[in-house]
């Protein structure tokens, strides 16, 4: 079990966060869990992936997955892949602000405690 197991994220809801931005056909054929970066106010992991869209071609990229511990006051916006606003949430703000790339917000759990980002740096 690696750590994003323990704090209650699988495979399948990383599969799921991620079908709402390639397609609903997506499967993780393998991925690694690395701790970002210290000084953050939240858990952030950088995850070398590779899964399938729609069972035929594979791809590979680098996301981060961000736990947030605690409920913020502030809130922060940003488009997602569509050009709609959203919220991101202070754990986007805080990779912002210290100058990482993410490239678009690749999905957010159900109850908004796990954020699922594009990692371009």
């Amino acid at each position: 079990m690696n750590i994003l197991e323990e704090k209650g994220i699988s495979k399948e809801k990383l599969e799921e966060m991620l079908s709402r931005y390639v397609s609903k056909e997506v499967e993780i054929i393998k991925y690694e869990v690395k701790p970002f970066k210290e000084g953050f106010k939240h858990d952030v992991y950088k995850l070398p992936i590779t899964y399938i869209q729609k069972k035929n071609s594979s791809t590979n990229n680098i996301l981060l997955v961000a736990k947030v511990s605690k409920v913020e006051t502030e809130d922060y916006y940003g488009e997602n892949q569509e050009g709609n606003e959203i919220l991101y949430g202070s754990t986007v703000a805080e990779l912002l602000q210290q100058n990482e790339y993410i490239a678009k917000l690749v999905g957010v759990s159900s109850n908004r405690d796990t954020f699922l980002m594009e990692y371009l740096g």
